[in-house]
């Protein structure tokens, strides 16, 4: 062809047509074959002059089916883009370009018509959900167009797109969908029922967070898919409270929240005479001196240190002010307190063991100054009478002593709160 918009010169010469037909696995068309292609060809040109596009193409597409060549299958596409068939157009050239060499003349010709009808086909692209009645709508977020509800046949330029559909009550769903010439695309969305988490709670003001939502007032109540969600309410003066709720399909799942009021914590401070451990409810606090915010209230301290007696007492933290706990840790009793105290004690047995002896010995002898009176015997059971009686005095010395000894050495450790 030697314009566009017209189609080429017939081939005259039998061996032209034959050098441009199918690949030589195909049987060569006979003679009968090429004198009746070059007839429809050479009248589908005539046609095509006169503007009678539609006839020119029956006798274009009757030849490429006797004889197929690049010379028809070029102006196929010419006559498609004259009726106004861009997509067929755009399949002939397609298909041309595919057979042509590099260094076809007609391939720059042959490659724009491709482009020119490719860019104003409208593919139609079935869209379709269940249930029916969806929004369709092409792109996202604030581009997003509305083109109808399903199920719809939409007629789309080829190209790739997001095509999604919504639904009140349903989880909204998309899909990237690829449409090109030759394709017909059907996208079907089963839509997935919502489901209905509800949250409440028992303090004015709380905020409410789903995941990693951002926090919203309670109370709240969201469409959501069914699944396990965490949930976390907070306000201010108040404890904070996380849950873990599932959510079953199609289901609604209410979560009632009770936020505690947050303890007043103070700032109490510990010093010692001695480098020593605190601890506070059990928990580590440090060594002295140290510092801690500790809820208000009744409280256990435990204050240890080597080598000293501990502090475990309760105290109280004011809830108004900071404090500060003074604490003198005493030393345990000495090793010589020790054996005096124990000391004491043994002489105190042993007194009694000697006195309870010479009372035995003393009725002995007044059992023996019964049965035969005499002087000696009555000498004898008085001296023991009276070493008994000194002994179980000094028994009672020696235990009163000892435990003069023993609260005397006992120590406590005493704290001063301030």
């Amino acid at each position: 062809m030697n314009a566009p918009g017209r189609p080429i010169a017939i081939l005259l010469l039998a061996a032209a047509v034959a050098a441009v037909v199918a690949p030589p696995v195909s049987a060569a068309p006979s003679a009968g074959a090429i004198a009746e292609a070059r007839r429809r060809f050479s009248r589908g040109n005539q046609l095509y002059a006169d503007g009678r596009y539609e006839e020119a193409l029956r006798l274009y597409v009757a030849a490429y089916e006797l004889v197929p060549s690049l010379d028809l299958l070029y102006n196929i596409g010419l006559a498609r883009e004259k009726i106004l068939d861009h997509e067929n157009c755009a399949i002939a050239f397609r298909q041309y370009l595919a057979e042509a060499g590099d260094k076809d003349p007609l391939r720059g010709r042959a490659d724009d018509g491709f482009k020119r009808c490719r860019d104003r086909t409208l593919i139609p692209v079935k869209v379709s959900s269940a249930p029916e009645g969806a929004a369709i709508s092409i792109g996202a977020g604030k581009e997003a167009v509305f083109r109808g509800r399903t199920p719809r046949d939409l007629r789309l330029a080829p190209g790739t797109y997001a095509i999604a559909v919504s639904l009140p009550g349903y989880a909204p769903m998309s899909q990237e969908v690829a449409v090109d010439i030759g394709g017909r695309p059907e996208v079907d969305f089963p839509l997935e029922r919502l489901s209905t988490l509800a949250i409440e709670a028992d303090v004015r003001g709380a905020q409410v967070a789903i995941d990693d939502s951002p926090p919203e007032p309670a109370p709240l109540k969201r469409e959501v898919r069914a699944g396990l969600y965490h949930v976390r309410v907070s306000r201010d003066g108040h404890e904070t409270v996380e849950r873990e709720v599932r959510v079953e399909p199609g289901e609604q799942s209410t979560l009632l929240i009770s936020l505690p009021a947050l303890t007043a914590r103070r700032k109490v401070s510990f010093r010692a005479n001695v480098p020593a451990e605190v601890r506070v409810g059990g928990v580590r606090l440090g060594v002295t001196p140290v510092a801690g915010e500790i809820a208000a209230g009744s409280g256990a301290v435990e204050v240890r240190a080597v080598s000293h007696i501990p502090y475990a007492r309760s105290i109280v933290v004011p809830s108004d002010r900071d404090i500060v706990v003074d604490v003198e840790l005493a030393r345990p009793r000495s090793r010589f307190e020790t054996w005096l105290f124990w000391g004491m004690v043994g002489a105190a047995g042993a007194a009694a063991i000697g006195a309870g002896t010479y009372g035995i010995m003393a009725l002995s002898d007044e059992n023996d100054f019964d049965d035969r009176p005499s002087v000696a015997a009555a000498d004898t059971g008085e001296s023991e009478a009276r070493r008994a009686d000194i002994l179980w005095g000094a028994s009672f010395a020696f235990a009163a002593a000892a435990a003069v000894t023993w609260y005397a050495t006992s120590r406590s450790s005493e704290a001063t709160i301030k």
